[in-house]
């Protein structure tokens, strides 16, 4: 007993530390179910689905092994997986062998209200349908046969079948209430046979029968018509369940196509909300890691004013399936903000910066944008002017990156303290400008400075960075004044010297620019044929064409990034 307790206690040690190694939790729980200490079960299960919720296997394997609280379990977990047809399943399946008959229909039809329309709820619509049968419950029998016919599910040439066959079996007043049962008396009134000839009550059952299936079918071929429409996505689907292994690309393109075809059937109105709802459900069973669809089904559901809803999918990606990916985070407070949750939305920022992402990016320069927004507003950080509130949240990050470890940054990529640099003086550049406008030199001049010292500071550290050059060589121009082309002459000189450590391809880009910018700022012609007789010389060796053009490609798309910048806050 000792050492199996010590074993379990080196599992959980291990699984705290290494919360998501699947295939270990997978041994963990072989382990305790051959232990069969109840609250080691307990423990385990509870630790694991809190991690893992949609395996649904799972959670009927706890239930099972805990028969004392099996029936709370599968509350849980109808719960935590609303729209898992195998719960629902597993859960109908315990009712009837061991829940009072009211109950049961019960659990039934919460079973058929959530997942009634998914595709593959045959087996449930069957299990209900035979267990109506059972209790000899035959005019509910009926019922589910005629509202199942209405959906496109899979089989459902089997149900249409099974009904025809039960109806042969049954009396027409437990096939139709008195309402339909008039309906298809006026119909048959119309019919000679029922005019001329006098009939028996078993002779017109049998017409009544014939009638009320034929009306029947007709509702059937034309719900056929839609499951062979959706089959086409259907069959395309091969995993329909929750796996930490990644889904092929091919099988992510699948659920986008289905899910592009829910919501133009909505579009159309030839399906409901409700339908577009639980295919998106079905895809986030096996792409639950996948933050695209998440975000997609968000996006969707606010869309149609569903928010509440909206509300729960960020709360339900970013608090269990997607707790280190900034991006469901940054849909999310974008989504608060637009709903006026501005507390709420700063508080995700807060989260992600604190605890998730402090080295994102995206993330740090989102929330220095939601906080510009803020500014001026009841729900803005005390400050004299905008710059207080927003430059802090690039510096801070800044000096971060200078006193921590960055351990989330690819080796090869480039160094995120520097994009932020540039971040922060395309901001500072947009408040410069601004105060001019406003004929306040003072405070462009104090930003101007800090602007500059930031460039310089950064530059001294990565020197070979081109894109901090070009910054720096943007923000100057855009600056402007007398001194432009003298501070442009200044950053050629330091770039295209010896000491500078920049390629001998970017130095030659400096040099080319140089040259277009002196035919602009210039006003000595010997000054702009000294730069042309330079670049003639080729004094940095291009190793190829290609290359250059690769860099010149790069200008391009940054200053068409600047300008689409610009005109934004325009």
């Amino acid at each position: 007993m000792e050492n199996q307790e010590d074993e379990f206690q080196k599992f959980m040690t291990f699984l705290q530390a290494h919360p998501y190694d699947f295939t270990r939790w997978t041994q963990f729980l072989v382990f305790v179910e051959k232990q069969k200490i109840i609250s080691n079960i307990r423990t385990a299960f509870d630790f694991f689905l809190q991690l893992f919720p949609l395996t649904f296997g799972y959670w009927n394997k706890y239930a099972e092994l805990d028969p004392e609280n099996n029936h709370d379990i599968y509350e849980r977990a109808i719960k935590a997986v609303p729209y898992s047809v195998e719960i629902w399943g597993f859960y109908c399946t315990f009712a009837t062998e061991n829940l009072p008959i009211q109950s049961t229909r019960k659990i039934f039809e919460r079973a058929i209200e959530t997942v009634g329309i998914n595709f593959l709820s045959y087996g449930l619509w069957n299990q209900f349908i035979n267990w109506e049968i059972q209790q000899e419950e035959f005019e509910f029998a009926s019922k589910l046969y005629q509202k199942v016919i209405r959906i496109p599910i899979q089989q459902l040439e089997h149900i249409w079948e099974s009904y025809r066959a039960y109806a042969h079996t049954r009396p027409i007043d437990e096939l139709a209430n008195d309402e339909e049962i008039r309906e298809i008396d006026e119909i048959l009134k119309e019919d000679y046979r029922l005019n001329n000839v006098k009939r028996s009550k078993a002779e017109i059952d049998v017409f009544r029968m014939r009638a009320l299936l034929e009306k029947q079918e007709k509702i059937f071929k034309k719900t056929l018509s839609k499951v062979n429409q959706i089959g086409y996505y259907e069959s395309g689907i091969k995993r329909f369940f929750f796996h930490v292994k990644p889904l092929e690309q091919t099988q992510l393109t699948k659920w986008e196509q289905y899910l592009n075809f829910a919501e133009e059937e909505f579009e159309k109105k030839e399906e409901s909300i409700e339908f577009v709802i639980q295919i998106y459900e079905r895809c986030l069973l096996p792409t639950a890691l996948y933050p695209i669809f998440w975000i997609r089904y968000a996006r969707f559901l606010e869309q149609n004013s569903r928010i509440a809803d909206t509300r729960e999918v960020y709360t339900r990606a970013t608090q269990i399936f997607l707790r280190d990916k900034p991006q469901a985070f940054l849909e999310y407070a974008e989504f608060e903000e637009r709903q006026k949750e501005f507390l709420t939305s700063r508080s995700v920022y807060n989260q992600l910066l604190t605890n998730i992402a402090p080295f994102h990016l995206e993330t740090i320069t989102k929330f220095a944008e939601f906080e510009r927004r803020m500014f001026g507003t009841p729900f803005s950080i005390q400050a004299e002017n905008e710059e207080d509130v927003v430059v802090p949240i690039y510096e801070n990050s800044l000096k971060d990156f200078s006193t921590r470890q960055v351990t989330r940054i690819p080796a090869k990529s480039k160094l995120p303290e520097t994009l932020l640099a540039i971040e922060l003086c395309r901001y500072l550049n947009r408040r410069i400008l601004f105060y001019f406008s406003k004929q306040n030199p003072e405070m462009a001049n104090k930003l101007l400075e800090k602007a500059r010292r930031l460039m310089e500071s950064q530059i001294a550290n990565h020197g070979d960075n081109i894109d901090l050059w070009m910054t720096l060589i943007d923000f100057e121009i855009k600056v402007g004044g007398v001194e432009t082309f003298s501070r442009l002459k200044t950053i050629f000189e330091t770039g295209l010297s010896q000491a500078c450590p920049l390629s001998n391809e970017n130095k030659h880009l400096l040099l080319t620019l140089s040259l277009d910018l002196a035919r602009v700022y210039s006003g000595d012609i010997n000054e702009i044929f000294q730069i042309q007789k330079r670049l003639i010389s080729n004094p940095f060796s291009v190793s190829t064409f290609q290359e250059l053009e690769k860099n010149k490609t790069r200008l391009n798309l940054q200053q068409n990034m600047i300008n689409q910048k610009q005109a934004k806050l325009q």
